[in-house]
């Protein structure tokens, strides 16, 4: 038996050097193969890298943030491309914000700010990120009852639950779905405030949720849950911002455009390859939201004189300055409202 013993440890011993021979030169060969596939692919990778990068700096920004402080989010194609939507759409300090009473810091009613930021001027922004959280919290501890009762299922909606249309926004799938959808909307949800207002920011976040929510009602069949109606809907809104105000903010505003416009249409790449994504919600979020910029949100129009300020002061609107320039904040909706409730005034006969 002793003998046998040692008979099968010697053969051991050499199978297992045989093995670890073989392995060394399997490993040389795939060190090799690799090597040659970088050496001829690199080279027009990282040449097309650094033209998409040129082409849209914010989103590469993005990317590389995301990469640096989550490899697990970067995983995961549409984790990326929200992620740079997010930041290619948020140039917090480049422009003042429009001139709106409501967007001031010194208008602020007396709001210090939220738990998550200090900032009160963008109040709503914290409270949408801290009813998201609550909301993801109160879908675990109820077993998901929550979630069957707030989420969209047309069958529930066709026989009048409407409140299904809303609910969405605030519940999510998992950890990483509602992640993603907070890292967009702390990057891009306080621009919109400044700029809009939070009267405003309201009326776009939850008319892109009803907008987003409802066009996946008529058009896709499948239960959803998930704020990126809303967050479409935000970029939408800054999407009309900057292009009417394109003769404002020149340059810097056209590059923020091409920005926003190069990332959605990431988005939208990445959503029509995977059956998960419910891109009719982000085309009815976008749309909502893009619909309630242009007809609510900020139409500064350029005073071309102290006369036309002052006038302007008069008659209570609300004035400021974008580089140097005094402009006017006249919403397209209440302006021809106000011009036509005086044109029609009774009372008054030319």
């Amino acid at each position: 038996m002793g003998r046998g013993d040692t008979s099968s440890v010697d053969r051991g011993g050499r199978a297992g050097g045989a093995g670890r021979r073989a392995s060394a030169r399997l490993a040389r060969f795939r060190d090799d193969r690799g090597a040659t596939r970088a050496s001829s692919s690199s080279p027009d990778v990282s040449a097309l890298a650094r033209r998409l990068a040129a082409r849209f700096p914010s989103a590469a920004r993005g990317l590389r943030l995301v990469s640096a402080s989550s490899a697990r989010l970067v995983s995961s194609p549409a984790a990326v491309s929200v992620a740079a939507l997010a930041l290619a759409g948020a140039p917090a300090t480049l422009h003042p914000p429009p001139p709106s009473a409501r967007s001031s810091s010194t208008d602020a009613g007396g709001y210090r700010g939220g738990a998550t930021s200090g900032d009160p001027t963008r109040a709503c922004t914290d409270a949408v990120l801290w009813a998201t959280g609550v909301g993801y919290v109160l879908q675990i501890l109820s077993g998901h009852a929550v979630t069957s009762v707030g989420a969209k299922v047309n069958e529930k909606i066709a026989r009048g639950q409407l409140w299904r249309l809303v609910t969405p926004a605030l519940l999510h799938g998992g950890v990483v779905h509602l992640l993603v959808n907070c890292f967009s909307l702390n990057s891009l949800g306080p621009a919109v405030e400044r700029r809009f207002g939070r009267e405003q920011f309201w009326v776009v976040y939850v008319g892109s949720a009803v907008g987003g929510n409802y066009l996946s009602y008529r058009l896709c069949p499948n239960a959803a849950v998930g704020a990126s109606s809303s967050i479409f809907g935000l970029v939408g809104a800054m999407a009309v911002y900057l292009h009417r105000h394109n003769h404002l903010f020149g340059e810097d505003g056209e590059q923020q455009l091409l920005n926003l416009v190069g990332s959605v249409g990431l988005n939208a790449a990445f959503g029509m390859m995977s059956k998960r994504i419910d891109n009719f919600a982000h085309l009815g979020g976008f749309l909502a939201g893009a619909g309630a910029a242009f007809a609510l949100g900020p139409n500064l129009v350029p005073l071309t004189s102290e006369k036309d300020v002052r006038e302007a002061v008069e008659n209570g609107e609300k004035t400021g300055r974008v580089k140097g320039r005094a402009v006017v904040n006249r919403p397209l909706l209440q302006t021809y409202a106000g011009e036509f409730a005086r044109e029609f005034r009774p009372g008054e006969e030319d």
